[in-house]
């Protein structure tokens, strides 16, 4: 008897089965616009069609006309860069253009496409920055430096490590609490220096509109101890709000944890349709001298 209502308690799940439909929410296709102007000489721009959740990655485009308006004025368009450059591991079409755009205006490209919406975005080009006072102390492997920062709040600078000029960003570590970092490496690399782990940082100038920023790093011993021939150079790009936004949340997008539980974080986006973003960076190199 007891294993007749084992075997019809089980026979009754089985029986309580049901398949449920998901009527997942579509959107029309539309063009999806990443843009950045780099340091007032290079513009780049790469145009993906959006496709709806769960239908599979997005396809880029090569066949848009991307134009750039200074102060609302039509200044130039941007081409087909020959051959592409490499993104993430693959080819993908690139739109460039070598006008040279004057810090303080604003600029703005309309991106069309047969079929497709038109979209636009626009940015504000940021001064160069003013960056002084770099050394790097391999005694104790810390990193100096000095932001000269003008008057008028909202300007925002990104710093970043490189060992060579032309080669990859190297890693540092943080202990100031008001230089912000959004890679979330502080759970799994912590050492002696008790600081947060990261190869990009932001400063705003909240708290020192107007006046000098002095700010410290700290270079790894495992990275510092054996640059060999190589120098070591800072980079401080100074961005627009809408390239620090956009930058910050796909910081926070790839590195929030993730789980059955986890919510989407929203990308900012500055563009007309809400995808993408036109973003612009002004950027300096300071050789460190090591002491």
């Amino acid at each position: 008897m007891k294993n007749l209502i084992l075997f019809l308690s089980a026979f009754s799940l089985f029986a309580c089965e049901k398949t449920i439909d998901f009527d997942l929410p579509t959107e029309k296709a539309q063009l999806a616009v990443s843009s950045q102007i780099i340091d007032g000489d290079s513009i780049y721009a790469t145009v993906s069609i959006s496709s709806a959740a769960l239908s599979g990655n997005p396809s880029f485009s090569d066949k848009a006309r991307i134009l750039l308006f200074e102060n609302d004025v039509l200044v130039d368009s941007l081409t087909l860069s020959p051959g592409g450059v490499g993104i993430i591991g693959s080819n993908v079409p690139v739109y460039t253009s070598s006008y040279s755009c004057t810090p303080g205006r604003k600029y703005t490209i309309k991106v069309s496409q047969a079929n497709f919406e038109t979209v636009e975005g626009s940015c504000i080009m940021p001064e160069t920055p003013s960056v002084s006072n770099g050394e790097y102390i391999s005694a104790n492997y810390t990193i100096k430096g000095s932001i000269s920062d003008p008057s008028g709040l909202g300007d925002i600078y990104k710093i970043q490590l490189k060992r060579g000029q032309f080669k990859e960003h190297e890693s540092f570590f943080i202990k100031d609490l008001t230089i912000e970092n959004y890679q979330g490496y502080s759970e799994f690399f912590e050492d002696e220096t008790e600081g947060t782990f990261a190869t990009r940082a932001y400063i705003r100038d909240e708290l020192f509109d107007g006046s000098i920023r002095d700010f410290e790093l700290n270079y790894s011993e495992w990275n510092g101890a054996n640059l060999g021939t190589d120098s070591l150079f800072l980079k401080i790009s100074a961005l627009s709000t809408d390239q620090y936004e956009f930058e910050k949340d796909l910081d926070i997008s790839e590195y929030a944890e993730a789980g059955p539980f986890s919510e989407p974080v929203p990308i900012s986006s500055n563009m007309s349709n809400q995808k993408g973003n036109f973003g612009a960076s002004n950027s300096i190199y300071l050789a460190l001298e090591k002491k």
